[in-house]
């Protein structure tokens, strides 16, 4: 809670357990249209998994999803990408080093501190 509002912050992990947990009901989720031609699976390529950072670093976690996508991609035979934003070239090599096949990242300064700047937007 943020001056009496439901807010979003940099640890959201998207879990969902807020709209039980809503003592208003103010939160909901809603069904997004699939667009047409975009339902087909076979459309779809590779593994990919965010790779979360604080002040530049990568997460922990990150390396954890690494380690569950490679195994997926392996057994499904296809590659592994990782996303990284607001971080360093140096980072993005890490997570390659440490399994990814390919990194997209952005160094961009609006990304360093992701979520707040984000909120700041809305």
């Amino acid at each position: 809670m943020k001056e009496g509002k439901a807010s979003v912050n940099e640890y959201c992990q998207a879990c969902m357990a807020c709209i039980s947990m809503c003592p208003e009901g103010a939160i909901i989720e809603t069904e997004r249209e699939v667009p047409i031609g975009l339902d087909d699976i076979h459309a779809y390529k590779g593994v990919w998994i965010f790779a979360e950072q604080r002040g530049g670093k990568v997460a922990p976690v990150s390396y954890e999803l690494l380690g569950i996508g490679r195994r997926l991609a392996d057994d499904i035979g296809t590659d592994l990408s990782a996303i990284l934003f607001g971080s360093r070239q140096s980072e993005a090599r890490e997570l390659i080093r440490w399994g990814a096949d390919k990194v997209y990242y952005s160094s961009d300064p609006i990304f360093e501190d992701f979520m707040m700047n984000l909120m700041r937007s809305c």
